[in-house]
């Protein structure tokens, strides 16, 4: 019997890559405003502001498109893989790891403010709803790919949790799945 789970989490957008947006579009409807009005006293100026169109509109499309971030995880026997899509378009292996190399895992909301993100360096992946989400889960484990001690922080459902359970060490299981 195979032990197979597939899920996918989309990301909240945050309020401050929103209001960037925001004020690209402003900024650029501006930009492309006064360059339209200043080409009225100089000719040169009028492929100029095709240009300037022609960036201003490719940019807020890329900003646009590229705001959709999911995150699927995939559990089979035993190996999970974590990828990153981008605007449904383009995908990203981000973490590949065995869940018999988890070292610990728990409710992120429950450790986050004693917990010791500076031994982790680089190595720290964010693929949950939201890191002050109450589904967020924090895991440290050892990468397959990378060979480093890395934390991430998803967000699985409860077929994902019961997909990886049989492979997860005795004391971990005790502490996520008995009930308090």
């Amino acid at each position: 019997m195979d032990n197979y789970s597939e899920q996918i989490v989309e990301k909240k957008i945050e309020p401050k890559k929103l209001m960037f947006i925001v004020c690209y579009l402003i900024f650029t409807v501006f930009f492309i405003l006064l360059t339209f009005y200043l080409s009225g006293f100089f000719d040169w100026l009028i492929p100029v502001a095709l240009l300037i169109l022609a960036f201003g509109c490719y940019g807020a499309w890329y900003l646009i498109a590229n705001r959709n971030i999911e995150y699927e995880y995939i559990c089979v026997q035993g190996e999970m893989t974590v990828d990153k899509i981008i605007g449904k378009r383009k995908r990203k292996k981000m973490l590949k790891f065995d869940v018999k190399s988890i070292d610990d895992m728990g409710k992120w909301l429950e450790v986050a403010d004693s917990f010791d993100k500076k031994k982790f360096k680089d190595n720290i992946y964010h693929a949950s709803i939201h890191e002050s989400s109450e589904l967020t889960y924090y895991v440290v484990l050892h990468d397959m790919v990378s060979k480093k001690h890395c934390l991430l922080l998803f967000s699985p459902n409860e077929k994902t949790l019961e997909t990886m359970k049989p492979f997860l060490k005795r004391e971990l299981k005790v502490k996520l799945f008995t009930k308090k």
